[in-house]
């Protein structure tokens, strides 16, 4: 370590280790029943106080996480990519002790004994558009009606049956672009951005329809199932989106295929029993199951966020309440996107994202059903409607 951050460090040091011996006992107590865990922050040689404290932020939030959420994935910076996501629920950190810290190059490394436990309750709920879906080839459907309304509304149907989310009827709004082949090439960011302001929306979820089309043995084409045995195949892109920036977060296709008397009878609604008994209705119910539990496992990664909408002096309102399962004593990070160009990946030139200015830390104070009051506990900049909140830990 350099000679000079360890003065810089040096009473700062003593002063923790002081509170580490007090904190003996209960390290202890938390080896046997939470976990040592790391946290980090940039580190800032005129204000060390403030780099220790947002690493210790980090740490609690960490602790919370792991505590709540059992996660096995392929990760590309620290996000999610894709394959198995298991997920069990919010933690909640008790009680937290230093253990040691150090300066890793530009970061600030406390590493803090945390007991913590899976909360009781259900993870805050976010808020979830779904988008009409986009059918590549409408002529492959004229037996199902307005399946670009009525496949969503299914899927959004099922979503708040889950009792997870707060489902957003985004159907009147498509955020992909038209109905053909560039629907699968382009995303506008700033659509899906008007969609969830529009919808009150965190997350956005868009979708395409990519083949419905039959093989039929009697050989009279590709569409006339109901004049003998045919093979039906059902495969759709689902997407899901970051509202805040219009980022796609992930995408991913799922395949079926219905064997039989496979045309549908016009007249069936979409979502009613008597259609997921046909044959191509068993192939789009295996299809829907399968992008439920995709969504499922892509939304819970995604850090819950919610937005400032009036401040008062060290008083804040936030978005979400109630509805979202915010609770008094819940501790909130708050940040604003930062007024530059998106980050670009070098390779594909894709957006990444934007950078994010931390702007302080609040805690829930009082909650009604849809929207919350904070008090700012921790502020780095006059904090202003339209700043972000997000999940940081939360108290019992």
């Amino acid at each position: 370590m350099p000679r000079e951050p360890i003065r810089v460090l040096g009473r700062s040091v003593v002063r923790w280790l002081v509170v580490w011996v007090a904190f003996l006992p209960l390290l202890y107590a938390f080896c046997a029943e939470g976990a040592v865990v790391d946290g980090w922050a940039p580190y800032e040689p005129q204000d060390v106080d403030r780099s220790r404290y947002l690493a210790t932020q980090d740490a609690r939030s960490r602790a919370a996480s792991e505590a709540g959420i059992e996660l096995t994935a392929t990760t590309v910076a620290g996000n999610p990519k894709e394959d198995e996501i298991n997920l069990r629920t919010t933690g909640v950190v008790k009680e937290i002790a230093p253990v040691d810290e150090k300066i890793e190059g530009d970061l600030f490394h406390v590493r803090v004994a945390a007991k913590a436990a899976a909360g009781s309750a259900l993870p805050y709920r976010k808020k979830v558009a779904v988008t009409r879906f986009s059918v590549l080839h409408p002529s492959q459907v004229p037996d199902i009606a307005a399946l670009p309304e009525e496949y969503p509304k299914e899927l959004m149907r099922r979503l708040e049956s889950s009792g997870r989310y707060l489902i957003r009827d985004a159907t009147q709004y498509s955020v992909l672009d038209g109905d053909g082949p560039m629907s699968l090439k382009r995303e506008n960011r700033e659509v899906v951005h008007r969609v969830a302001t529009l919808t009150d929306a965190q997350l956005v979820i868009a979708g395409v329809v990519l083949d419905a089309g039959t093989t039929s043995s009697s050989g009279l084409g590709e569409w006339i199932p109901v004049l003998g045995e045919s093979a039906r195949q059902i495969e759709v892109d689902v997407y899901l989106y970051d509202g805040i920036n219009g980022n796609l977060l992930e995408v991913r296709r799922h395949v079926a295929t219905a064997h039989g008397l496979v045309g549908v009878d016009r007249e069936l609604p979409f979502s009613s029993r008597r259609f997921f008994e046909t044959p191509f209705g068993g192939a789009v119910e295996t299809v829907i199951a399968a992008q439920l539990r995709d969504l499922t496992r892509a939304i819970e990664c995604v850090p819950f966020t919610a937005r400032v909408v009036r401040t008062e002096g060290d008083t804040v309102y936030v978005d979400a309440g109630a509805t979202s399962l915010l609770k008094p004593e819940d501790v909130l990070s708050v940040s604003r996107l930062e007024p530059m160009l998106p980050i670009l990946d070098m390779d594909s030139a894709s957006v990444l994202g934007n950078t994010e200015k931390y702007a302080g830390t609040v805690t829930i104070v009082q909650v009604q059903p849809l929207f919350s009051v904070a008090h700012v506990d921790r502020k780095e900049a006059r904090l202003s409607t339209g700043d972000y909140v997000h999940f940081r830990g939360a108290s019992e």
